[in-house]
């Protein structure tokens, strides 16, 4: 298993740890939240101007999984 460093104290820990245990940080992984918002508006304007709701459900159900590949190496600390 990979090892991360602790971007605010340094600590040195396991890939899938959530909380630092130096200084308490979290840490999260893969896709931000924020990421299905703009996927289900670029799909409802696409889907309502081409007239096919195919590719709104396209984008609204594949797009999550998308952005899981996307962000699979995504790791993100917070105070």
């Amino acid at each position: 298993m990979s090892m991360i460093d602790c971007p605010y104290c340094g600590t040195t820990i396991q890939h899938g740890y959530t909380v630092c245990p130096g200084c308490q940080a979290t840490f999260e992984y893969g896709a931000p939240s924020w990421v299905g918002v703009p996927l289900l508006l670029l799909g409802a304007f696409i889907g309502i101007g081409t007239g096919s709701w195919l590719v709104f459900f396209a984008l609204f159900l594949g797009g999550p999984a998308g952005a899981a590949h996307l962000f699979r190496h995504r790791v993100s600390a917070r105070r």
